[in-house]
């Protein structure tokens, strides 16, 4: 792959660097959609949603959950800063089940609650997205 079609992707959490590459495409999960980001891109900074970030490497797809966070573009340099990042082998897909019908039939009592329902559900439906298309691609 030629550096200068290519862009540097770091993915980062307070705990360590989990993807340091060079790739051809980063698509990061945005709170209001997805985003490509190709070489060559004018700089930009992007809220993180909770779902799935796709690294493209020639025929290759490298899938990773991410749990919110920044993304920032900058001389085909992409910084994704999140809390969380995992493979989807990582993810426990009976445990996120769960976990999402916990919360499916929760009935909040406060905004608290409501706003904290609705960010586990969004977690929940992300991680599973990754599973899901991560099983299919195999």
């Amino acid at each position: 792959m030629s550096s200068e079609r290519s862009v540097h992707c770091l993915v980062i959490t307070p705990e360590k660097t989990v993807v340091d590459e060079r790739v051809d495409a980063v698509i990061v999960p945005l709170y209001d959609g997805e985003f490509g980001i190709y070489p060559d891109r004018a700089p930009v900074v992007g809220r993180l949603g909770h779902g799935e970030l796709r690294l493209y490497a020639g025929a290759l797809v490298k899938r990773l959950y991410v749990d919110g966070g920044f993304v920032q573009v900058k001389a085909n340099q992409v910084s994704v800063l999140t809390p969380t990042a995992a493979a989807p082998e990582e993810l426990n897909e009976d445990e996120v089940q769960q976990r999402l019908q916990q919360y499916v039939r929760m009935v909040p009592r406060t905004p608290e609650e409501e706003a904290e329902r609705e960010r586990e559900i969004n977690r929940a439906v992300g991680q599973l997205l990754v599973i899901h298309r991560a099983a299919a691609a195999r």
